[in-house]
């Protein structure tokens, strides 16, 4: 199933016809005129840059820290800013 990680028997439970949903576009067929939707691929792709992203700051925000009270006082002073 292309809609939900976890297994989903009937999609007309979780959406109804005119629902305005974001989806990927996974395969277009132009033979038989039909495009494939994944709702599924689309959260996992955002998932995946946001752990790219936290990733790289976690990264950059520690790269410079090698004692746990430094990297917890890092830490601190991000939470702070925001």
């Amino acid at each position: 199933s292309e809609v939900s990680r976890d297994r989903v028997e009937d999609m007309r439970t979780h959406y109804k016809e005119g629902d305005e949903i974001e989806a990927m576009i996974i395969n277009v067929d132009r033979k038989n005129r039909v495009i494939n939707l994944s709702i599924k691929a689309k959260d996992m792709t955002e998932q995946d840059s946001a752990m790219k992203k936290l990733a790289a700051e976690s990264s950059a925000a520690a790269s410079g820290s090698t004692n746990l009270g430094a990297l917890l006082k890092a830490k601190l002073d991000n939470k702070n800013a925001e």
